[in-house]
């Protein structure tokens, strides 16, 4: 394994990492605690490969946005998202259109004004729900409808909705 994959890998459980004068400083934001032997494992790597580290690291913080790995981020839960701060843009082949995938209500800011989003609690309401294909569609036509509206749930409807006549619509 290289440098690069431990980093991955360390960041996957929940590490956060950053450089200090000359040392690379980390800090565990998970909620479990991992396997002792596998991240003295992993640091050792990293340890072996400080120059590159480091200079890994200064370039990840010069950056204005957070950018991470795509293996990275497919890697996380819900969770570690929330914690990692980051914002990503994704194209769904379901809604035919870019979304994008924030921490919180205050990242929605980052993103372009009319750009379709979803929170992370947004997220967990989906996953738990599981609203399927038609009402995914549903839900974010009636947040567009709504000039991205916040989703707080789904209600579950034990009988359809009556179809009104057509004189009255």
């Amino acid at each position: 394994m290289n440098w690069r994959e431990s980093l991955a890998q360390l960041k996957i459980l929940g590490y956060s990492f950053y450089q200090g004068q000359d040392t690379i400083k980390y800090k565990y934001l998970g909620q479990s605690e991992p396997q002792r032997t596998q991240v003295q494992t992993l640091l050792k790597i990293l340890a072996v490969n400080k120059a590159e580290v480091l200079k890994a690291l200064r370039e990840e913080s010069s950056r204005d946005e957070k950018k991470a790995d795509e293996a990275l981020i497919l890697g996380m839960d819900l969770i570690q998202f929330r914690k990692a701060g980051l914002t990503i843009k994704i194209w769904s082949d379901l809604l035919e259109k870019e979304i994008w995938l924030v921490p919180g209500d205050s990242d929605i800011k980052r993103i372009p004004r009319g750009q379709a989003s979803y929170t992370v609690a947004e997220l967990e309401i989906l996953v738990n729900q599981n609203p399927g294909s038609p009402g995914l569609l549903l839900i974010d036509a009636v947040k567009e409808s709504f000039g991205g509206a916040k989703l707080a749930g789904i209600a579950a409807s034990p009988d359809p909705i009556p179809a009104l006549p057509l004189n009255l619509i």
